[in-house]
Parts: C-alpha cells; structure tokens; sequence
C-alpha cells in the first residue's frame, strides 16, 4: 500500500540493529488507542507492537525496543514500574518516551510524576494531534535512538579491543608493564604480578601508581636511566640489572611510543649464575693450562740443562781423531742417547704447543727430494745400527713444495724413525716420492716391520696410542710422533695415512702436500767449519757450574776470551770490566732473568746477545727476541751449533746489521 504520507523513516547507513529494536512499543490503557497507533505507524513501515499491562511491557523492553509510547493514564499507576524500567537501562542507553498527554498534564506532573519525567528522555505529544504530528515526534525519536545504537556498537568495539589487547599482554610469558609519560603504571600483566609476589603488591596498589613513587630503589638505578633515555630518544634499549629487593637478576626490555614505555622484564638470575660459573671454570682451566705451560717449560729447563754439558762433551769427543775409536764410538752413544732424551723432551713440548695453537711455520720453497735425502742421510747410521736397508725411489716430476723446513725435517724423521723403530733385523724400508696430481706431491715410507693390527689403525695418530703395551715397553716413546707429525701435516695443508696388512705384514705411511709454483728459496753459503775464528770477547753467564766449565773450555779452545757469571748481578758486575762483543746467557737464573740482564745491559753496551736455555716454547722464544736477544738455542746444544750460532752473529756484526728486534 502506498503511504499517504510525504515520507517514510528508515534506518541510516552502516546501521546495525535487531529487528526488535527497532520496534516501537504503545502502552495505553485504551486499546482502541493502541490499536490505531498501531496500525498508523505499521502503514509506514514501522515494527510497532501494543502491550496490554505492564508486565507484558517490561518483557518487551527487555528483548528490545527503539521508543516507548506512554498514555497518561497509565502513569498513575505504573510510574514506578515505568521508572524501574528506566534505571536497568544499559550505560549507554537513554530510551527515548513519547507521553501522550491531555489537558491537564501539568497538574498531573505536580501529582508525582515529575520524578520519572526528569530521569527519562521525554517527550510530550498533545491530543488531539494528526499523524504528520505522531510521525514527526517518532522519527526525530528513532534517529536519537540509532544515534545510541552507534555508540552502542563503537564502545563494544572499544572494549573487544581492549579485550583482546589485555588478553594478548595477558599472554606474554615476559613479566609486562605499560607506563604513560608521566610515569605512571598503566598496565600490568600476571606474569609481572607472579614476579613480585613475594613483595606482596596486588593490581590495584599498581595501576595508577607513579613507578618511581612505587619503587622507589629503582628511581637513581640503571633502569631508569635506560627508561628516561628511551622515552627521550625513541630508541629501544636492554639492559641487566640486579634487582635487590627480590635478590635477582633482571633482563629489561625497554620499548617506546610517544606515548607509552612497556617494559619487558624476565628473571635471568639462573642464566647469569650459569655464566658465571662458565667464566669462572674458564679461569680455572686457564690457570691450569698456564700452571701446565709453566710446569712443562721449567721440566724442560731442568731436564735440558743438566744435558748441556754431557752433549757438548761428547759431540766434540765424537769427532776428536786423536782419541782411541773405541772412545769415539762410546762418545757417539752417549750423544745419541742425550739426544733422545731430548726429542722426548720436545715431542712434550710440541704436543703443548700444538694443542694451544701456538705452532707458526716460516714458510719456504724446497725441493721435496732434497729434503727427504737429507733426512735419510740422517738416519742412516741408526739404520745401519738396526741392519735395516733402505731403498729411495725419488722421482724428479716431484717438484717443490712451501714448507717450514725444520718442521718438514721433523715430518720425515718421525715417519722414518718410526718405521727403524719397528723394522726386524734384515729389514727394508722403501722411501718414494711422486707427482700425483697437478697440485699435489706424495710421500711413501714403506716397512716390512711389525705391521699395525687394523683395531689400531683409526687410533694411530692419536696421543700416546702405541698399540698394545708391550710395544711400548719393547720399543719405548710416548707415543707422541704421530700425533705431532699429523699435526704439522695438517698445519701445511697436507694429509698423512697410514695402511697395514696386518700384524707382521708391514705398513705404510702416505704424506701428501701442496705443489709450489715458486723457485727454491736459496740459502747464503754458511761459513764451515775451516772458516777463520775471530776474535771476540764472549760474556757467558750460566748458574750450571758444569755447563759453564765446558762451555767456557771449548769456546776457549776456539780462541774467544771468555768471562764467566752465574747470576745476573754478577754478569752487570763483570760488564763494567771486561769489554765483551756477544753475550751468551741463560734464560733462568738465580736472581734475575736472561730477559732483564739483556735489556739492562742493552742500555749502556753495544753487543750482540745469544740466549741459550731449557726454555724453548714459542713464547720464550718471542719474548728472548723482544728482550734484545739475536738468536736463541733451546738445551742442550751441541758445540757445533754453538759453535755456529755465534759465528752467524759475528758475521752479522761485521756486515754491520742491527740485533733482530
């Protein structure tokens, strides 16, 4: 049906309500009056429903309605009732009463109804009144109350919001506070509660609070500093702290708005005991490696310096042809045996340094074929102890190779010392070398020996693996050679393996190492032996009174002026007499070191110094050189390398070089 009326009312857009609420509800005791509003309000469009008593209104109400019409008549009896309806209203809600009064209305008000008239959103229609009128008075009636409906659904949106971001804060497993710029707690969540608990602060004596007010030991403490930065710069920071209160170790996370500062704060009290306890067994175990390092340089001092002189003695006797060959060859024993000892010494110390990395290899470029003749020269007359042959297929593709030669010489010693070492009388050992790749040269040292059993092969290089240990007692070594030899193969880029049959089968052991393109480093011809001595005046400062008297006996007998001391006071004393050209000193002595006595002597004498000691780890050596010392020989030390090291130093001075620094 088409309404009569100029206009319909309708909901606005984005509107969003029930159909009950949208009704409008006539409570009048007349229900021919309901009824017409009834059907009046139904001919235009609009939900309209007459209540027939107050009960049925007040269930109406409830489910929903977007205005009330109210005959006069019905207030004289219902007010409270209406009234009540009134006070139970949701916050938001302020629904909108159309009273439909008569004459007279204004003594009525004055009759006890003025009340629920102030409380209400009332309005009046007078009778009689025309439809146009009725319309008019519901339309501006129902837009007021979609009005509320709008707030109604902006402040559930607000507090599901708020809801979810409570719930979310709520959920973090990191103790959580929301603080506004003027310092106050905002927000806290239950982790942060179950934090404090044992300070006993509830929600409520938080929320509201200003933090510095509240905990007041934090107010001059780290954290603030980090919160009034934070909130300044607009950066976030971290920061550790020890909270007193709670005796524990806080991580504070701080996170900026212009507005809000949250604080993230987690308990890391077991995780900073637990470093602790790390750094201090890092300590420790430095201490200990440093104690270790310590021990093993003063055995070896200890060890080597009492060797000194037996090694001199028979080094030079060895060679005297004017002595009985029965007293050479024992002389020669003796050398070979000191000189055992002291590989056993430094295979110790090689094991030290290599584990603590501090092995350093000055590189050259060297013939591989060189190298190895020259070891197997070496060995040749312990080969000729054992009667073990030795066969050299060298081949001359094998080229050069960048190695630290006195390391590359210990790689080779070993190897073929231990395949003496484990040869049978009659036996044979084949040595060859062979391009194998365009980058790689390889190393063969075949023995038909005891062989390795297979159980043993994956052990072989470890430290202190001989097998089995009857072949320690039958052989002797610690067991540290092939350890240390694929150490210093590894240090040079290389790969050492080994490979037995079996048990009485033999074995063999492949070295391979990088090819160098470059030319052989050449080496300056060394004075030998026939070289002419000259004159020098030589300070030697030993406390071993042995190895001073033999030191001082064979120099002399090279025809240097020796002045002997066996402390450093001593050695300062004798300076200031005796004009010496090279100073020859011990590292450990009584009431100084060789370190001090050089650098004191270096103030106020122009001389080159030669340490000679049972210290010999790479860093003693360093610190000798730092010290002003030009060379340095680690004990024992035969006369022939004494004998040259101090002919290297004069040849030094006289092309007129400076002490290396």
């Amino acid at each position: 049906m088409r309404s009569p009326l100029p206009f319909q009312i309708a909901e606005g857009p984005g509107q969003r309500h029930t159909e009950e609420e949208s009704r409008v509800l006539i409570y009048a005791p007349s229900a021919n009056d309901a009824r017409v509003t009834v059907e009046m309000l139904s001919h235009v469009g609009l939900a309209a429903l007459a209540c027939e008593d107050i009960t049925r209104l007040r269930e109406e109400v409830a489910h929903g309605c977007a205005l009330l019409i109210v005959a006069e008549e019905v207030l004289r009896t219902d007010v409270a009732s209406l009234t009540d309806i009134l006070a139970r209203q949701p916050a938001w809600s302020d629904l909108p009463i159309t009273i439909v009064t008569s004459d007279g209305a204004f003594g009525m008000r004055q009759q006890g109804i003025e009340a629920f008239i102030n409380a209400g959103n009332i309005t009046e229609l007078e009778r009689p009144f025309r439809p146009e009128i009725l319309l008019s008075t519901v339309r501006v009636a129902l837009r007021t109350r979609y009005r509320q409906y709008e707030m109604r659904d902006l402040l559930d949106k607000l507090q599901n919001g708020e809801e979810r971001v409570r719930q979310i804060l709520g959920s973090i497993s990191d103790a959580f506070v929301a603080i506004d710029a003027d310092w106050t707690i905002r927000f806290v969540n239950a982790a942060y509660l179950s934090l404090i608990s044992p300070l006993h602060e509830p929600t409520d004596d938080l929320l509201g609070q200003n933090l510095w007010e509240k905990f007041p030991i934090l107010a001059d403490s780290p954290v603030a500093d980090v919160c009034r930065r934070v909130m300044r710069e607009q950066q976030p920071e971290t920061v550790e702290v020890y909270y007193q209160p709670l005796d524990i170790w806080l991580e504070v996370r701080a996170f900026p708005t212009p507005h809000i500062l949250s604080l993230y704060m987690r308990n890391v009290t077991s995780r900073r005991e637990a470093d602790l306890a790390m750094k201090e067994a890092k300590e420790l175990a430095e201490s200990a490696n440093r104690a270790k390092d310590y021990f093993l340089a003063v055995l070896s001092h200890e060890l080597r310096t009492p060797l000194t002189p037996v090694l001199m003695v028979a080094s030079t006797r060895e060679r005297d042809k004017t002595l009985p060959p029965q007293i050479q060859s024992e002389m020669a024993m003796i050398s070979r045996n000191v000189q055992l000892e002291t590989k056993l010494i430094d295979d110790l110390l090689d094991l030290s340094r290599i584990t603590t990395g501090k092995v350093h290899l000055n590189l050259q470029t060297l013939s591989l074929n060189s190298a190895v003749t020259l070891v197997c020269e070496t060995c040749k007359a312990q080969m000729l102890e054992h009667g073990v042959s030795l066969e050299m297929n060298l081949s001359g593709e094998a080229g050069q190779v960048d190695v630290d030669p006195a390391r590359l010489q210990q790689i080779l010693w070993n190897i073929l010392k231990n395949a003496i070492k484990f040869s049978p009388p009659q036996g044979k050992i084949v040595v060859a070398t062979k391009r194998i790749s365009e980058s790689h040269v390889q190393l063969c040292v075949c023995d038909d020996g005891v062989g390795i059993d297979a159980e043993l092969l994956p052990k072989i290089f470890n430290a202190f693996e001989q097998g089995e240990s009857r072949k320690t007692q039958q052989f002797g070594g610690l067991g540290l050679g092939l350890a240390i030899t694929k150490a210093l193969v590894d240090l040079h880029g290389g790969t050492i393996r080994a490979a037995s049959p079996g048990r009485g089968q033999g074995s063999t052991f492949t070295v391979e190492l990088p090819i160098s393109c470059k030319a052989p480093t050449r080496k300056e011809a060394s004075s030998d032996e026939s070289s002419s001595v000259t004159k020098l005046n030589i300070l030697l400062v030993e406390d071993h009174a042995d190895t001073a008297q033999v030191m001082q006996m064979l120099l002399q007998s090279l025809g240097y002026v020796i002045s002997t001391a066996g402390s450093a006071s001593e050695a300062v004393e004798k300076a200031r007499h005796f004009p010496f050209d090279l100073l020859v000193s011990d590292i450990g002595l009584p009431d100084a070191s060789g370190y001090d006595l050089v650098r004191e002597l270096k103030k106020s004498y122009q001389f080159e110094g030669l340490a000679m000691s049972g210290y010999g780890r790479e860093d003693d050596i360093r610190k000798s050189r730092e010290a002003g010392f030009s060379s340095h020989l680690v004990k024992p030390v035969t006369f022939e390398a004494l004998r040259q090291a101090i002919q290297e130093l004069v040849e030094k001075r006289d092309r007129g070089g400076r002490p290396l620094p």
